[in-house]
């Protein structure tokens, strides 16, 4: 069964100017993300992962190209259509979870369902339903600062659904936590998948990376190429990690 195609980019480049010189972090990328894919970019530090995720969210500007959310031009939309989109489509997890820390954990995961100008008497009872799902059901009234950084970046990962998004990106979520943190963040994605979501995460981290139905692996700005787990026989994660190394060790 052919896969519907949620983002497309052709020809995407970003490039920066510093002083007289240009700094090319992507390069010409041709690339697809299919609906309900567990999608991982990874790459090393410098590779343009970052750079690549902000461009397909519409985050970020591109240099030349075209970017394609769900059959529109990201790159052709108004300033004002593309908040709109990115609203009420879009999810974001960053790596450190950027809750604002003068609201509660209820709060902060109903901010984006009121700057996507969805009512009260709706948005708060999601937002509650949301954190319990998460087990966060006795921190609803507690600052950021009270709680643990495991449990603000689960309260990060609710405040990415409360506007039921079609995509979630995740930039490296599990990159400021302890392993068992980080176990817990990358299980609760992966669920999130099983029942339909798409995600897109950028990771370094060759576990985090096992998570993925189909890893697209960057370097110096160029995809250097993709594995599509989801098209080999059953395998663990154990199993994806040896795939991943023997990958990478045939690079080197």
């Amino acid at each position: 069964m052919e896969k519907e195609v949620l983002i497309r980019a052709k020809n995407l480049c970003k490039t920066y100017a510093t002083g007289n010189e240009q700094y090319h972090a992507i390069k010409n990328i041709d690339v697809e993300i299919y609906k309900g894919d567990f999608t991982v970019i990874m790459g090393n530090s410098g590779s343009g992962k970052s750079t690549l995720l902000y461009l397909l969210s519409g985050l970020d500007t591109i240099t030349a190209g075209e970017v394609y959310f769900q059959g529109a031009r990201l790159d052709k939309l108004k300033e004002k259509e593309l908040a709109e989109l990115r609203a009420k489509k879009i999810g974001y997890i960053h790596q450190n979870n950027n809750l604002i820390p003068d609201l509660t954990l209820l709060e902060n995961v109903a901010l984006p369902g009121y700057i996507a100008k969805t009512a009260k008497q709706l948005v708060l009872p999601k937002a509650a339903s949301l954190l319990k799902a998460m087990s966060l059901e006795e921190q609803l009234n507690r600052l950021p600062s009270q709680t643990s950084g495991g449990q603000q970046q689960r309260a990060a990962i609710a405040r990415s659904l409360v506007n039921d998004p079609e995509v979630i990106f995740a930039d490296e979520p599990t990159g400021s936590l302890n392993y068992d943190q980080g176990v817990a963040v990358l299980d609760i994605l992966t669920n999130l998948n099983r029942n339909g979501q798409s995600i897109i995460m950028i990771t370094h981290d060759i576990k985090a990376a096992c998570r993925a139905d189909r890893l697209i692996m960057i370097k110096d700005g160029k995809i250097e190429g993709i594995i599509n787990f989801d098209q080999l026989e059953e395998t663990n994660l154990q199993d994806r990690e040896n795939i991943i190394f023997s990958y990478i060790s045939g690079k080197e």
